[in-house]
């Protein structure tokens, strides 16, 4: 069974001496993103133990990767966040100009192909 969502914890253990980072993870999308870095950085990161529940689902894992990999930083400035805001209101507008523009007619199609759909499921 996967853990509650306050259980999915993600603890981060440097040794300095031997300058490597052990993350232990119950986090679903922290475990896809390294997994993703294993993958394609094997030389770096490195899954070293997983747990797995009754059901065979990985609900725990515990990496290894150099502790140069583990970044810390400030937080964005107001300027900063206000241009993602701006980028992300034009990208989309946009999207929704390239939105196709139906006609009536096509959406009594769709409409049509929609009820015989749902007349052939029953």
């Amino acid at each position: 069974m996967a853990y509650m969502r306050m259980e999915q914890e993600t603890s981060i253990v440097w040794d300095e001496e031997e300058k490597v980072a052990r993350i232990y993870t119950a986090s679903p999308v922290s475990m896809r993103k390294l997994d993703r870095l294993c993958a394609a950085y094997p030389g770096e990161y490195r899954k070293v133990w997983e747990e797995k529940d009754a059901d065979g689902r990985v609900t725990a894992a515990r990496y290894r990767t150099g502790c140069k990999q583990v970044k810390f930083s400030k937080p964005a400035s107001e300027a900063r966040i206000e241009q993602g805001r701006r980028i992300a209101q034009m990208a989309a507008e946009r999207r929704k100009e390239k939105e196709p523009v139906l006609s009536q007619e096509d959406k009594e199609r769709l409409a049509a192909f929609g009820e015989a759909e749902n007349a052939w499921r029953m």
